[in-house]
């Protein structure tokens, strides 16, 4: 299976396990949400499909590190904001 070598969670190593990819994925959505943007308005502005961007929403897949920048300049935050996993995902 494709790991993904992108952005370290837990102070280094691989984006690679279950739980980072989906402690990504949430940090993804709440930084998103926060932003005040739809997942339809991001992926549209990413030119990828609403579905592909949902996978890495839900922790199914993992951005490459380019795509990771892209998506942070289109939400408005640094790169960096991923790996602050110190806020929870609101419900939504």
């Amino acid at each position: 299976s494709k790991m993904c070598y992108d952005i370290p969670m837990n102070g280094g190593g691989n984006v690679d396990t279950v739980s980072e990819k989906k402690a990504l994925g949430q940090r993804l959505q709440m930084l998103r949400i926060n932003s005040g943007l739809t997942q339809k308005q991001v992926a549209s502005k990413l030119g990828v499909t609403v579905s592909s961007y949902q996978f890495y929403e839900r922790g199914e897949r993992c951005p490459s590190f380019l795509l990771m920048c892209r998506i942070a300049d289109v939400i408005g935050v640094n790169v960096v904001s991923f790996r602050d996993n110190t806020n929870q995902c609101p419900n939504a």
